[in-house]
């Protein structure tokens, strides 16, 4: 049980830094391939925490 609690604080904070990479880069305009690039590592962090569980 701490274990996943510990796991899921690791994952919010990797979500955290990713999301104001995503928002910051939006606002400077970048193109969509980027933005798509930014969401796989995204979605591959989910990946690799929901495995480590």
């Amino acid at each position: 049980m701490i274990r996943f609690f510990y796991y899921k604080i690791i994952y919010y904070i990797i979500y955290q830094n990713l999301v104001e990479i995503l928002t910051f880069k939006e606002k400077i305009q970048l193109k969509e391939n980027n933005l798509k690039k930014y969401r796989d590592i995204l979605y591959f962090y989910y990946v690799i925490i929901n495995i480590m569980l």
